[in-house]
């Protein structure tokens, strides 16, 4: 944006932005194990919203997109429904006494670690993506040396401050997002 077309408006959102990031990043909120435990979670589902499903749906559905997001919504929680539920009747799974050979369900969370990670890589390059195009510098090239360069710091940073120190990076990353959403609403 430039300063021709920079309005009060403009400027009292970035305010509204920064001050709700300044009070979700209060440690009482940060250390709250309801945060602690909602923010991976909140992170995946805010990634996936912003970064391809409502692009998406908007491009697919034009002015139904908003039907379309309540169809998603409602979906979700009929599906969440349905894991609580069995949650609460059938109990967790994997209660039972592991056997030391290499079972289907550690195949699984072997398989769901890596899906994760090609998600995650997915989804910084895709940003990296908008990010260029917003600054007008975009090229497949650009984007893919940017997205490099984030996951090398967050391996690096990984690296060096192990996963609690990924998990706050997260938490930055989720108060940014959703001081933006909240500007926006």
């Amino acid at each position: 944006m430039t300063a021709d077309n920079f309005s009060l408006l403009d400027a009292f959102l970035i305010a509204f932005s920064v001050a709700i990031a300044v009070i979700m990043l209060r440690r009482s909120v940060r250390d709250a194990p309801f945060w602690r435990a909602t923010v991976t979670p909140l992170a995946s589902i805010i990634g996936s919203g912003f970064l391809v499903v409502v692009p998406l749906l908007a491009d697919v559905t034009g002015p139904l997109s908003v039907f379309a997001i309540a169809g998603i919504v409602l979906l979700s929680l009929w599906i969440g429904g349905a894991v609580r539920f069995t949650i609460l009747h059938d109990g967790p799974l994997g209660s039972s006494s592991r056997t030391s050979a290499p079972t289907l369900e550690r195949l699984s969370d072997i398989a769901l670690a890596f899906a994760y990670v090609i998600s995650i890589t997915f989804y910084i390059r895709l940003m990296c993506g908008f990010v260029l195009t917003g600054v007008d510098a975009y090229s497949p090239f650009n984007a893919d040396v940017l997205a490099t360069g984030v996951l090398l710091f967050i391996g690096l940073y990984g690296w060096r401050r192990g996963l609690h120190g990924l998990e706050r990076l997260e938490e930055y990353s989720v108060t940014i997002k959703l001081a933006i959403i909240a500007s926006l609403l």
